[in-house]
């Protein structure tokens, strides 16, 4: 990647459980530099063992 500076932007990635988002975040973080600031939105009630603010 070139040394200019990248503008602001949002990316938003949606998809179903396992759909690989995370690896799609992890790449694009990698190959930007970008900060990762990441909320999640469920509409579902917790699964057994998941923890409200902790990524499994």
């Amino acid at each position: 990647m070139s040394e200019e500076r990248l503008k602001p932007g949002l990316i938003i990635i949606s998809g179903p459980s396992g759909g690989g988002k995370d690896s799609v975040m992890r790449e694009v973080i990698e190959a930007t530099g970008a900060k990762q600031i990441i909320t999640y939105c469920v509409g579902r009630e917790p699964r057994e063992g998941e923890v409200e603010g902790i990524e499994n």
